[in-house]
Order: structure tokens, then sequence, then C-alpha cells
């Protein structure tokens, strides 16, 4: 006897089969199509909230600005005036030293047996110039005055200024040092 299998069921039971196989199939399939729809359908809601959200904040800015423009003499006038009163406050910054490149030439001086641990920028009022204020420890005493001397000399330094008190200790000195930048 050979290895194939013979189907023993007559003809019309065969095809009856096969139709059920199919139908069994299509249902499978259209289920499947419709549990996809609707996981589809609810992640598509969050990005439908969002698109939402998003068209009235559009819509709210557009309007804002549809209402900002001046219709009368007055109200540039006092626009004028608003930013005038802007510009003496930034005017002064503009004489200002940089702050940025203050800290980046205060970090970039040797300072051999000194670790600076915080800086601190205080902005300067009317006449008083801005100061940096530099904290950190040194080794000793003689590193404490190297790197007082070192930003005392530079170009960028008014005055660095180190309290008494801060060479009260031998070794590991705590240490903050008040620089005043150049103009």
């Amino acid at each position: 006897m050979t290895e194939q299998s013979i189907n023993m069921l007559p003809p019309a039971r065969r095809e009856r089969l096969a139709r059920e196989y199919f139908v069994r199939l299509g249902v499978l399939f259209l289920g499947l199509v419709t549990v996809m729809t609707v996981v589809a359908s609810v992640l598509l809601i969050p990005t439908y909230i969002y698109l939402t959200q998003n068209l009235e904040t559009r819509q709210q800015y557009a309007a804002s600005l549809g209402d900002g423009g001046a219709t009368s003499l007055t109200e540039i006038s006092e626009r004028r005036k608003a930013l005038a009163s802007r510009v003496v406050t930034l005017t002064p910054l503009m004489t200002e030293p940089s702050v940025s490149e203050l800290v980046r030439n205060v970090l970039a001086a040797p300072r051999t047996g000194v670790a600076i641990l915080s800086l601190s920028y205080s902005r300067g009022v009317a006449t008083n110039p801005g100061v940096l204020l530099v904290s950190g420890t040194a080794a000793t005493r003689d590193a404490l005055q190297a790197y007082q001397r070192t930003l005392q000399s530079a170009q960028y330094v008014s005055t660095a200024e180190v309290p008494v008190s801060a060479f009260a200790k031998d070794a590991d000195l705590p240490f903050t040092i008040t620089v005043t930048p150049a103009p």
C-alpha cells in the first residue's frame, strides 16, 4: 500500500466540508478586520483631541493678533510710550560687561591648588557695578593668594577681594572672592 491518504468521503460531503472551511476562514477574517478597525479607531482618539486643541489655540492666537491692531492715534502713542520705557530699561544692559565672558575668563585663569565650587553673579544697580562671587577651597594660603593675584592682574577684572578671614586656616581654606568686572 502507498503512503498517499485515500479520501473515502463521497464528493458531496467533501464539497460541504470545503465550503464550511472557507466560511469559517471568512468569518475569522471579518472578525480580525473588525477588531483591527476598532483598535485603530481607539488609537486615533488622542490624535483627534490634540489636533482640535491645537486648532483652538491657533484660532485664539489669530484672534488676538486681529485685536492687536492700533485703530487710533492714542493707541499708537500709548504703545510708543511703552516701548520707550522698555528701551530705557534695556539701555544700561548694553554698557555692562558680558557675564558669560567674565565667568569664562575667571574659569580659564590658572588656579593650581584651588577648587572652585560655585559662581554667583549679582547685577549692578545704578552706579554700583555688578559683582561675581567665586567660592571654593584652596589647598594652601599661597595657592589662594596666587589665584587672587592672577584675577587681580587680569584685564577683565577691576578688583578681586578676598576677606582676611579666609586666611585663618593653614590648609583646605574655604574662600569667597568678590570679583568686580572691569568696565
